[in-house]
């Protein structure tokens, strides 16, 4: 992978600064983003009752509790010991049996081989340098078939260069055919990708908030005009759909 992908952050330093900047976000970290109904409505139409689910990048629980009702055994692994905690305590308010929770890198997974018959990664990937790295692992704990779901960010969009300017967290965006390739060479068979984001944040206001989440033929507008002609190429988030090849 060349270096120039990424912004240059010394390794010992990087992972430190997103754990200290989630961390700091154990109980901010909520429900209420407009994404949220987005994201938890593709993963609930991906998850099976008979399913072994690993929510890679789980942080404090938030579609974890949401989908564990539906599911055999969901297991959450985090780097931000502080998230997995506060998913803990949640769970247990809502009497969640079937979870397991691991402090884990995603780089170096404590799982066995062909345990999951699903892993889903929501707003973490783009956290994280080594994505090839985290792509063979998520290939090696897949059963063969198994279905993994990827939230990656593309470096198309002008929202790229403000959350990097915004936010004191290490950002790593690749472009969409770079995210294409590194996925299947790690082995998986892309099925499915949805587009959203194509609007930046900073600029959704008044009534482009409004027209931005309303429904158009089973998605919000933001999806489906993300998901039109050229525009796909330059929507910030892409959520793609994999398979154990």
């Amino acid at each position: 992978m060349a270096e120039t992908e990424y912004e240059v952050i010394e390794e010992s330093k990087y992972k430190e600064k997103v754990k200290k900047y989630y961390a700091d976000k154990v109980e901010s970290m909520t429900s209420e983003n407009p994404f949220f109904d987005v994201k938890l409505r593709i993963l609930k139409e991906s998850c099976r009752p008979w399913y072994d689910v690993l929510d890679a990048g789980c942080g404090n629980g938030n579609f974890g509790l949401e989908i564990a009702q539906g599911v055999k055994t969901l297991c959450g692994c985090d780097l931000t010991i502080e998230m997995l905690e506060y998913f803990a305590r949640r769970a247990r308010q809502r009497g969640t049996a079937n979870l397991t929770l691991a402090t884990a890198d995603l780089t170096n997974l404590p799982f066995k081989n062909s345990q999951f018959d699903l892993i889903y990664s929501y707003s973490t990937l783009y956290y994280i340098r080594e994505i090839e790295e985290v792509l063979s692992e998520f290939h090696r704990v897949t059963k063969p078939g198994g279905n993994v779901i990827l939230e990656l960010a593309t470096n198309y969009n002008i929202q790229a260069w403000h959350s990097r300017l915004r936010f004191d967290c290490p950002h790593f965006f690749l472009a969409p055919v770079e995210i294409d390739r590194l996925v299947c060479s790690a082995g998986f068979r892309i099925t499915g990708k949805r587009y959203f984001n194509l609007v930046p944040t900073f600029l959704r206001k008044g009534f482009l908030e409004h027209l931005y989440f309303k429904p158009v033929q089973g998605r919000t507008f933001d999806e489906w005009i993300s998901s039109k002609f050229i525009f796909k190429n330059f929507a910030f988030k892409v959520i793609l759909f994999g398979t154990k090849a």
